[in-house]
């Protein structure tokens, strides 16, 4: 049976503070989320540093599936304390076609950094699943921040996929 997917990111639950949804026709596929987090999960996943992240959430992988993927970040953390937390610009391209693209661009209070995500989601009619490609992209505004005396190596957190059960 063959499928004709329609992105479209849509506003569910509410006309301008309901959560939005990448949507396949009329099917939400994953969630754009940008809320507060409680505890414990605050503590448990962002060590009290980011109140707000912006993730992508719930994430079907063929249609008419539940999601499989429960979350990706969609921001960087840099070291212990620079996060591009804040969200600058959220931008599609693509809506009622068969590939949508989301850019997001975030960047971290500080001016030290700003990073770029693109996601770009396309359905593989041969394995009959939705392909979900992220290309992300960090621009450091005051590399100087990582030049301290004794330090070998930085770390560079991009992605942190979480699976459901």
């Amino acid at each position: 049976m063959t499928h004709s997917p329609s992105f479209d990111l849509k506003t569910r639950g509410g006309v301008t503070a309901g959560p939005e949804w990448i949507h396949d026709g009329d099917q939400p596929i994953a969630e754009l989320q940008h809320v507060e987090v409680e505890q414990p999960e605050q503590n448990l996943r962002y060590f009290n540093k980011n109140p707000r992240p912006i993730l992508l959430r719930s994430l079907s992988l063929a249609p008419h599936q539940k999601p499989l993927v429960d979350g990706v970040h969609l921001y960087w953390v840099l070291g212990r304390d620079i996060i591009t937390s804040d969200v600058v610009d959220v931008s599609v391209e693509g809506r009622g076609s068969s590939h949508l693209r989301l850019t997001v661009i975030t960047a971290d209070p500080g001016g030290v950094a700003t990073s770029r995500r693109i996601i770009d989601i396309t359905y593989d009619e041969e394995d009959g699943s939705y392909v979900y490609e992220f290309a992300c992209h960090l621009e450091l505004h005051a590399p100087e921040t990582f030049d301290l005396p004794g330090v070998e190596s930085h770390s560079f957190e991009y992605s942190d996929p979480w699976f459901t059960d």
